[in-house]
């Protein structure tokens, strides 16, 4: 039994084997067989450094990328803005002259003296002729300073030892009380209504400057401002005052400012850096075409100063606006 188990092992394994063998050829003849129909031109190289990422490549492309979106965007920005910024754009913009710009008030010696250049080209086109002069303030919309230009105006004026009413004739929203720090229960609404004299409502700012506030709001101004007495009491301060400064009501959007344009010598428009619309000066200039305004100017206000001012020869040397 243990020799017939042998026996078979080794028959087992030799037919194995056998058969390995016979396989082994099989491969040998056809690989022998096959002919080949590639070749090897030049051997395999290993790269030194690594193909991939090209980190040159990639910045300049984002360099590349970013400024041509940075480009675009500050294209698009500048398509799309529609406010006046600087008094570059505004005298590109129109060609009514531009008579004084006014820094936003963060020190008070610079905002002061900023009005000291107003008065002076305000002097050379108010008529000399006339022994008062009136001088109206207007703004397209509201919150672009009027009133603020208007008193400040006002006690500029005072400065040079000329008697200055400063008069408010916004009706309908009166502020210019609060920039003299005076009460409004009386005013022009009411003295035209009959409740109060002239002297009652008039209030001494100053040894030159008076101030005459517009009252409580009237449910008429426009018929206030039409009416005989309100004429005769212009010019009874035509006789008394060499220089009137009129804070009116927004030209643009109500009737009130218009009604005054036939009594006045000179109309001043505030346009608010970085808040007026362009569309609005273009309005205001093709007005003043129409209604054939001879005198007119605009001031500039809340420009921000570059951090490079200096004032070596006066208010303006070497003052930047952006």
């Amino acid at each position: 039994l243990e020799l017939s188990d042998l026996k078979r092992n080794f028959v087992l394994t030799e037919k194995i084997y056998t058969f390995l063998l016979q396989k082994r050829m099989e491969v040998e003849i056809n690989k022998a067989s096959t002919i080949a129909n590639t070749k090897v031109i030049d051997p395999a190289l290993v790269p030194v450094h690594p193909f991939k990422p090209n980190k040159k490549m990639m910045v300049a492309a984002g360099f590349l990328v970013g400024l041509i979106l940075g480009v675009a965007i500050a294209f698009l920005r500048a398509m799309l803005d529609t406010k006046v910024h600087n008094k570059e754009e505004l005298e590109k913009l129109t060609d009514i002259p531009l008579y004084g710009v006014i820094p936003i008030k963060e020190k008070e010696r610079v905002f002061r003296e900023s009005f000291i250049t107003v008065r002076t080209n305000l002097h050379f086109i108010i008529p000399h002729h006339k022994n008062c002069k009136i001088i109206m303030v207007s703004s397209s919309v509201p919150k672009e300073g009027k009133t603020t230009i208007s008193s400040g105006l006002s006690h500029i004026l005072a400065r040079t030892e000329k008697k200055v009413l400063a008069l408010d004739l916004d009706m309908r929203k009166p502020r210019m009380h609060q920039e003299f720090a005076r009460p409004n229960n009386k005013g022009m609404s009411t003295y035209l209504a009959g409740e109060h004299t002239f002297e009652e409502a008039l209030q001494p700012v100053s040894t030159h400057l008076d101030f005459f506030p517009a009252g409580p709001v009237a449910p008429n101004p426009s018929e206030l401002l039409m009416s005989e007495k309100f004429k005769k009491t212009l010019d009874m301060l035509v006789e008394r005052y060499e220089y009137i400064v009129i804070d009116t009501s927004p030209i643009g959007i109500v009737a009130d400012a218009s009604l005054l344009l036939q009594y006045i010598d000179l109309m001043l428009l505030v346009v608010r850096a970085n808040y007026t619309e362009k569309t609005h000066v273009k309005d205001f200039e093709k007005m003043a075409r129409e209604k054939q305004i001879k005198s007119v100017g605009i001031i500039l206000n809340g420009v921000k100063r570059s951090q490079k001012d200096s004032y070596g020869y006066g208010y303006g040397y070497g003052y930047e606006y952006r």
